[in-house]
């Protein structure tokens, strides 16, 4: 469980670490308050939600903070290749899997 610092780019470099190099394959690798940088505005990458128009072609989206960083690792999980078995997010809390 990586209680770590709930700031994107810190929690990044722990998982690099702690998945890639030191987690067994297999292994769930567990992160929490991953809503942080959403919700609380003294937070060090707090950002508002952006309100853009839903066309139909691109979403509303928000690419900050551990928000943003999770969705690497879905497009990273997407493509099939690497190391990414699956994520499962839940109020909260990310579940990733490793292959």
């Amino acid at each position: 469980v990586d209680d770590a610092s709930h700031v994107g780019r810190l929690t990044k470099a722990s998982f690099e670490l702690l998945f890639r190099e030191h987690l067994k394959p297999g292994g769930y690798y567990i992160l929490e308050d991953i809503a942080a940088s959403t919700t609380l505005p003294d937070w060090p990458d707090y950002k508002p939600m952006a309100s853009e128009p839903d066309d139909g072609h691109r979403f509303p989206s928000y690419d900050n903070g551990m928000i943003g960083f999770l969705k690497q690792l879905v497009d990273q999980a997407a493509t099939g290749k690497g190391d990414i078995a699956s994520i499962e997010i839940q109020p909260s809390i990310a579940v990733i899997r490793k292959r």
